[in-house]
């Protein structure tokens, strides 16, 4: 699994966005998948420091994901989570556009806040079929992942 450190994907956003509920932005795209391992998932970190919180995220699949060449590559899975597990906020949605339910947008709903006593890891893992590589096979596909943070410091 090859593990990502997101800083320049991350956008605090504008005071007229957050009156949805969100703080931040991470955007992502097939162009950054990395790992060429079949079915070895890419994992993107933010560091969310000591006594912070989150509160609500949010999947946007803008363009699903897909080889464009191969009908057959018909699963691509994303999750959001922390330390604790990769599914704490959203448990594994399909992004593929040749899967029979690829999923527009998913919101963590009925998730209560989490607070973080400690510096935590906001993770947001993709993840390809099994017999297949994310790198260099996906060639399309880009999703929003919007949070709620309340923190005191630097976030990223």
């Amino acid at each position: 699994m090859a593990t990502i450190a997101i800083k320049s994907q991350i956008e605090n956003l504008p005071n007229n966005a957050k009156v949805n509920g969100f703080t931040h932005c991470v955007s992502l795209s097939y162009k950054d998948l990395s790992e060429t391992g079949a079915g070895t998932a890419d994992t993107f970190t933010m560091a969310i420091p000591a006594n912070a919180s989150i509160s609500d995220v949010l999947v946007d699949v803008k363009t699903p994901f897909a080889n464009t060449a191969d009908a057959t590559n018909n699963t691509t899975t994303v999750k959001v989570g922390d330390n604790t597990a990769v599914d704490t906020f959203i448990t594994a949605q399909e992004l593929n556009a040749n899967a029979a339910t690829p999923i527009a947008f998913k919101r963590s709903s009925g998730v209560a806040p989490v607070v973080y006593t400690a510096a935590n890891l906001l993770k947001i893992t993709i993840t390809p079929k099994a017999a297949t590589a994310l790198a260099g096979t996906i060639n399309q596909g880009a999703l929003r992942v919007y949070f709620n943070l309340i923190a005191d410091g630097a976030v990223g």
